[in-house]
């Protein structure tokens, strides 16, 4: 069976708890998503000073169609109205967009693990 990735991380961060480390977590602003910056205490990250998974880079692009719609459409990537239909994709964004709050764990050598997007609970 194949180990819990989380389960490895709890360990990764208890040994950096146990070698005296005390900011192991922060936050930080995503100033661009392509490329990605993070502006975390004041300091823009790029490049090779974060680590991050792949998924929160990601457009999301879905499949749509709708119907009985009338007049022209700009899209972008381009969509059409054939016969009261629209076809094409929609690029919806990537997961992460400039403004978004993300929670990170630093590393002693000053890397960042972007961990995920966070955000306040609703009301």
């Amino acid at each position: 069976m194949q180990e819990n990735p989380y389960g490895a991380m709890l360990r990764e961060i208890k040994f950096f708890l146990n070698q005296g480390e005390t900011q192991v977590f922060t936050f930080g602003t995503v100033l661009s998503s392509a490329p990605l910056r993070v502006e975390v205490a004041g300091q823009a990250l790029s490049g090779n000073d974060l680590m991050v998974n792949p998924q929160l880079l990601e457009y999301e692009v879905k499949k749509i169609e709708l119907g009985e719609l009338k007049g022209a459409l700009v899209g972008e990537p381009p969509v059409s109205v054939v016969d009261g239909q629209l076809k094409g994709k929609a690029k919806l964004g990537t997961v992460l967009e400039t403004g978004d709050l993300v929670f990170l764990f630093c590393l002693p050598e000053g890397r960042y693990f972007v961990m995920s997007k966070v955000m306040k609970a609703p009301k």
